[in-house]
């Protein structure tokens, strides 16, 4: 049983190694097999002008490509073919459907306006004027101050801490109570404890001089006291 002509023209379309002056007798009589024709590595640039030279003549709706030869690509095919501005424009609408590819169909000027449009709506990052590159200087002057507010943040946290630490080590000031033994050595020089007096005292001055304590005045009182009473007593022994 022979196989129909239209049968044949597909195969020769699928076949890799049909050259070029197949393609384009098949391209002559299947209008509908130019987006098959335009995928094929045998098909030049001047075949694929000249299919496209036809759609723009005969004003008639583009031919639907056939997605599973597209399909059948590998992803380094597809991808070349989406960066190419020479492929045709029915198969760059085709391969939009790839997320994969749509960065590099986004930067093709051979993408038809309608798919921009549609990966624009989808991909708004990748319309010019919207990525990280296109940053206007208003907003590089804003995201300056903006760094320049935490780091000045974190200088003030800085010295916040160091002075804190600094406090901790701070020795408390001098606290203000009186000797107790600077008390008791007054008293007893006026009861007539004149040695106990004077030992008090003496050990009261020591404690004060180190320690900071009030007092001193009771402890000098005792002495002088004390000492003057063990005069008058030695005296009144003689």
């Amino acid at each position: 049983m022979s196989i129909p002509a239209q049968d044949e023209d597909l195969s020769r379309v699928d076949d890799p190694t049909t050259d070029a002056v197949t393609l384009a007798q098949v391209a002559g009589r299947r209008h509908d097999l130019h987006g098959a024709i335009a995928l094929h590595p045998n098909a030049g640039h001047d075949l694929l002008e000249w299919m496209r030279s036809q759609r723009k003549a005969a004003r008639q709706d583009p031919v639907p490509v056939d997605t599973t030869v597209i399909h059948a690509m590998t992803m380094a095919e597809r991808r070349r073919l989406a960066k190419s501005p020479e492929t045709d424009p029915l198969i760059l609408a085709a391969l939009a459907s790839d997320s994969l590819l749509v960065p590099d169909l986004s930067r093709n000027p051979s993408v038809p306006e309608a798919s921009r449009e549609a990966i624009y709506r989808k991909y708004p990052h990748l319309k010019p004027g919207h990525g990280p590159a296109a940053r206007s200087d208003q907003e590089s002057h804003h995201l300056g101050s903006a760094d320049a507010a935490v780091a000045a943040f974190k200088n003030r946290q800085a010295d916040a801490n160091r002075e804190h630490r600094a406090g901790m080590h701070t020795p408390s000031p001098p606290t203000e109570r009186t000797n107790g033994l600077a008390i008791v050595s007054f008293v007893l020089s006026l009861i007539g404890g004149s040695v106990l007096a004077i030992v008090f005292g003496h050990v009261a001055q020591s404690q004060i001089s180190r320690s900071g304590e009030r007092g001193g005045g009771f402890a000098t009182a005792g002495l002088v006291i004390g000492y003057l009473s063990l005069i008058v007593v030695i005296i009144l022994a003689l």
